[in-house]
């Protein structure tokens, strides 16, 4: 299965809910368990520091695409096994071994022109292996961190000219097998080309925002506090995370499911440029997630991509590209960079 065949063609809407501070945010932010700084090797080296956090207890996944095995087209798992698959034309993710923030190597993903929805492929990380799935439903706690990387023409370009929407940084959804536009499914995207990190849930709806998308409402929340602007003028604003072009970013996601349907769930992200201290960009306590929920929902896999909704290659575009480098996938908090 990729994503061009799952359904996954929705475009975010202006929906959400409030701004409250979280308490597992608070207490499981980019620190460890205890509630103390991030660990890091005895020589504060960044290959020591990323296998520390892979150490860490909890500890799902762990990948860090320094090996060229990694890029290995994926096989087996009935379409769902972990790995790299191919774009419509054949071709996949490399191994970059100059651009990476650990090990030998990161896995850079390249847009050409007269792009399509998946022009790049993809890489699937289940949440466990393909055949002893962990499945976050209700009353479990979902942790992932990442690094992730864009140059300049996926921020210069219009890429809504393209797409419907603007592009995907990853797809997070279950249960597989099964398409990717679900019910318990939540989505990055760069929505409407703002360039600030901005998210959705449910193939669309609601958005990742506060006050359910009713002006005036934050699409960004918590230390950031970046309000809906109809002249779309985001990146200027100082309480508004945008995306920086060259430059590495850490993520860190915690999502606290409570009952799907029900006001009780937490959605938790920060982001930073490498070298800055995390910093919360989403902070959405008490949020309905999965209004319509289906017996066995579950979150189980992520697609990493940059996926463009729409895109249909009749519309020429600049040759662009995406990195993205040390992810870990956990049940437990898991460590800041150090």
């Amino acid at each position: 299965m990729d994503a061009s065949t799952s359904g996954e063609a929705a475009t975010s809407t202006d929906a959400g809910t409030s701004a409250e501070a979280s308490s597992d945010a608070a207490t499981h932010g980019p620190m460890d368990a205890s509630g103390e700084a991030a660990s890091e090797s005895s020589d504060g080296a960044p290959d020591g520091d990323f296998q520390a956090r892979c150490a860490g207890p909890g500890v799902l996944k762990c990948v860090g695409w320094d090996d060229p095995s990694d890029f290995t087209p994926a096989s087996g798992g009935g379409g769902y096994a972990d790995g790299l698959y191919p774009a419509d034309d054949g071709s996949f993710g490399t191994m970059d071994t100059s651009i990476k923030t650990s090990g030998a190597g990161s896995l850079e993903f390249t847009i050409k022109p007269f792009a399509t929805a998946t022009d790049t492929g993809y890489w699937r990380a289940n949440f466990g292996s393909v055949d002893n799935i962990t499945a976050f439903g209700p009353h479990t706690t979902l942790y992932f961190q990442f690094r992730l990387r864009v140059d300049a023409p996926m921020l210069d370009f219009d890429w809504t000219t393209v797409s419907n929407n603007g592009w995907k940084v990853f797809i997070a959804y279950g249960p597989i097998p099964g398409p990717s536009c679900t019910g318990a499914q939540f989505v990055q995207e760069n929505t409407d080309q703002t360039n600030i990190a901005t998210a959705y849930t449910s193939c669309g709806t609601p958005g990742l925002y506060s006050n359910d998308g009713n002006p005036p409402y934050l699409k960004e929340q918590g230390d950031y506090n970046c309000p809906y602007d109809s002249n779309g003028d985001y990146t200027s604003n100082p309480n508004c995370f945008a995306y920086l072009a060259d430059t590495w970013m850490t993520e860190y996601w915690i999502v606290q499911i409570g009952d799907f349907g029900q006001p009780n769930t937490s959605f938790t992200a920060y982001i930073a440029p490498d070298g800055q201290p995390l910093k919360k960009w989403i902070d959405l306590p008490d949020f309905v997630f999965n209004a319509d929920p289906s017996p066995g929902d579950a979150l189980e896999s992520m697609l990493l991509e940059p996926y463009m909704s729409g895109a249909d290659g009749t519309i020429t575009n600049p040759t662009a590209h995406m990195w993205f480098d040390e992810l870990i996938i956990s049940t437990q908090p898991i460590a800041a960079p150090n």
